[in-house]
């Protein structure tokens, strides 16, 4: 979930000991990142009966953080290269304590929202100085580990994040309710902060002069022009603008790819470069990774909003029940650097894949008939399979994809799938979204079990069909790129 624009600023620093206290400090910056994502699904219906938000409300907070994130990550990786890893990493982390403690401080749904927003440019702009932190400051040898570290960090984040959310919650600390869980982000931060000034380096790419100012406006336009009907249409029953909206896409689109051959050929750098855009392996993993993320974990969020609101479990016991699908993760994860050398990515990737769907597959009578609590506990096998597949899909992915890439703008590439990924994970969250209030009443406390039941019945089928889409593009996707022998 991490990119870097890589330049001249990947030299590894010459103290080992200090390098890898950097990429232990930007990884804490992953994991709080990747758990504010996975704790609010959690306490969703929580933060619901307190701000008395409604569903629309708490899609919006999810996936207003999603948009932000995927919208600014790419610049986040870009400024990074202009003014120096250290000094991104220290704003960024300011601003996402100033946000998450709005966060926790909002008297709103609406304020509420706008926080998130704000965390989610904050998130995008730390984000990026994670990977391009391990370039720089390890060498080649050093960074295989710390990558599935990262990959570790992250599912462990999907365990910890919400086990640790249900307990606050569960204790309301000082009265706060719901509100810890974004307040606890301050004093991790402000260690962090004080931190990053003595370990993270202070490399800038002198490549890198200038912001494509004009591209990123396009790309936030273009996902605000998608995702805000999306979010908003049902609501307001479709008006004139949610259509027009939607039309402004292709305009916006093609705005956009005159912008990026406009730079190129005038020397500059584009967000896209013309010849990564021509990249087949490219151009199937950037259809790859939304579709990927577009299913799971929007499936969980109203996975987790029915077993609370509609059958009774509290969210640490919500929590709890995931955490043998966490470990699954966490541990295949820790295994797949040795298996890709042994299997290759493509193989193992493809399997992941297949896992996941045969787990998600596996929820489904589950999900379809029990209607009660016990539902969380019918479906942990599929669950663990998911886990499984999850580990062996996610961890090797980027590296499978980017292995495919003859271009050679792969920085460049590896920010625009972690954008892609981001921008899948919000698309999928506003698409079940929409499925999971079409079969419920405006007020949800006044669905009925069966109404629960046939709305994440419907939740899942989305899910499986996504799964099914990117098995068919990990099929597709190009082999590796023979490595060139050393002086050719």
């Amino acid at each position: 979930m991490t990119t870097t624009t890589l330049g001249a600023d990947t030299s590894p620093v010459p103290d080992l000991r200090k390098a890898r206290s950097a990429v232990r400090l930007v990884l804490t910056a992953s994991f709080v990142i990747f758990a504010d994502v996975t704790i609010v699904t959690l306490v969703a219906p929580v933060i619901r009966e307190d701000l008395g938000a409604s569903v629309t409300d708490i899609a919006l907070t999810i996936a207003g953080y999603q948009v932000a994130y995927a919208a600014t990550l790419i610049t986040g990786g870009r400024l990074g290269d202009i003014f120096g890893r250290r000094r991104m990493f220290t704003l960024a982390f300011i601003a996402f304590v100033v946000t998450s403690a709005a966060c926790g401080l909002a008297g709103s749904p609406g304020q509420l929202i706008v926080f998130r927003v704000l965390q989610g440019i904050a998130a995008a702009l730390l984000s990026p100085q994670v990977l391009a932190t391990i370039q720089i400051v390890l060498p080649p040898e050093h960074r295989a580990r710390a990558f599935a570290a990262l990959s570790m960090v992250l599912s462990l984040a999907s365990i910890t994040g919400p086990v640790l959310a249900g307990i606050l919650v569960s204790a309301n600390v000082l009265g706060l309710g719901w509100r810890p869980i974004f307040l606890i982000n301050v004093p991790i931060g402000l260690v962090s902060i004080v931190l990053g000034l003595r370990l993270v380096p202070t490399f800038r790419n002198p490549a890198a002069k200038r912001l494509d100012v004009i591209g990123v406006c396009l790309v936030v336009l273009l996902l605000i022009a998608l995702m805000t009907p999306l979010s908003l249409g049902r609501v307001y029953h479709w008006p004139l603008w949610t259509w027009l909206a939607f039309a402004t896409l292709p305009f916006l689109a093609a705005a956009f790819i005159r912008s990026q051959r406009s730079l190129h050929s005038r020397g500059r750098d584009p967000l896209v470069p013309p010849s990564l855009a021509r990249d087949p392996a490219f151009r199937v993993g950037v259809l790859l990774y939304p579709t990927v993320f577009s299913g799971g974990i929007a499936f969980y969020i109203y996975f987790s909003l029915v077993l609370q609101t509609g059958f009774g479990l509290t969210p640490l016991w919500v929590a709890l029940s995931k955490v043998p699908s966490g470990i699954a993760a966490i541990a295949v994860s820790a295994m797949t650097a040795r298996l890709v050398r042994r299997w290759g990515g493509r193989p193992l990737v493809a399997a992941g894949a297949a896992g996941c769907f045969i787990g998600f597959l596996a929820m489904l009578p589950a999900v379809a008939w029990v209607q009660d609590w016990t539902l969380a506990v019918w479906t942990l096998p599929g669950q663990v399979l998911v886990g499984v597949g999850f580990g062996l899909l996610v961890a090797p992915l980027l590296g499978t994809v980017l292995a495919g890439i003859r271009s050679g703008d792969v920085g460049a590439a590896s920010g625009l799938l972690s954008t892609a990924q981001l921008t899948g994970v919000a698309l999928g969250i506003t698409t079940t979204g929409l499925l999971f209030q079409a079969r419920l009443p405006e007020n949800i406390a006044a669905a009925t079990a069966a109404q629960l039941s046939d709305a994440l019945t419907d939740c899942l089928f989305y899910t499986l069909f996504v799964l099914a889409a990117s098995m068919v593009l990990i099929a597709v996707l190009p082999k590796a790129v023979p490595k060139q022998p050393a002086g050719t």
